[in-house]
């Protein structure tokens, strides 16, 4: 009579066993967290807020004000705060700076480039980097009425956000059109920062994009803004030129840029 649970045991050993084959002979994802980013960076990678043009004051003289705050905050969490606490003014999301980026979204999910918009505005509004809180803060304030003030067992947000964190890990970037085509077909490897080993077979998706979410956090870039002079472009040799966090007019309307950057934690 054969032994119920040590064949159990032989066949999980065997089934680890084609597994790990599967994953040898197939194409493999390696990911270094150390040097990783979730997306190219650059200019494109600005979402480009429209502001509600009552400021009563000009723009030079809000963003020196805002330039360098009191406390242990930084100046695009000072500026968004004041526009959105103090001055009462609605921030809309207009678009994004890159078309192509916009699109490779858009091919993910349809909200996604106004799910991203509002992470965005929330991690600066919030001081919060993590993206895992984020996701629950965008949960509880739902900015796009997925919910109609409805409970739900879904979660939207936090759904879509690991969408767009598995397919960058994928290889999706920000300015070559992403046609959804995975350069891995066996799994992903993950050099953790201590230099452990994490292991997804392709099968594990749900894990992976779970622990994507999990370790995950928005990056702060040069803004390339003029120290001397505030609300300006910084032109000196070796910028890094994303031109973003402060306020500007462009036709007479009022616009706020943040740029999209996501690493490891």
């Amino acid at each position: 009579m054969t032994n119920v649970s040590q064949s159990s045991s032989e066949n999980l050993n065997l089934q680890s066993l084609q597994s790990k084959k599967v994953i040898l002979e197939s194409k493999i994802i390696t990911i270094d967290e150390q040097v990783f980013k979730f997306l190219n960076s650059g200019p494109g990678n600005n979402f480009i807020f429209e502001i509600e043009n009552d400021l009563k004051t000009t723009l030079d003289e809000f963003n020196k004000e805002t330039y360098k705050p009191s406390g242990n905050i930084s100046k695009i969490t000072a500026r968004l705060q004041k526009i959105n606490g103090e001055l009462g003014l609605k921030i809309k999301f207009k678009e994004v700076q890159s078309k192509q980026l916009w699109r490779n979204l858009k091919m993910i999910d349809g909200d996604l480039p106004e799910v991203l918009a509002y992470s965005l505005l929330y991690r600066w509004l919030e001081r919060e980097t993590s993206l895992l809180k984020i996701s629950k803060i965008l949960e509880e304030k739902d900015p796009l009425n997925f919910y109609n003030n409805e409970i739900s067992s879904q979660k939207l947000y936090e759904y879509k956000l690991k969408r767009f964190l598995a397919e960058c890990a994928m290889g999706m970037t920000s300015e070559t059109p992403w046609h959804g085509v995975y350069d891995a077909t066996g799994g992903v490897i993950i050099a953790k920062e201590d230099r452990d080993i994490v292991c997804f077979h392709i099968y594990d998706f749900n894990l992976f994009r779970e622990y994507l979410i999990n370790n995950t956090m928005f990056e702060q870039p040069s803004t390339g803004e003029d120290g001397d002079n505030p609300g300006h472009l910084r032109t000196k040799k070796g910028t890094k030129k994303y031109y973003y966090g402060w306020l500007y007019e462009e036709n007479e309307k009022l616009y706020f840029k943040i740029n999209l950057q996501i690493r490891f934690k």
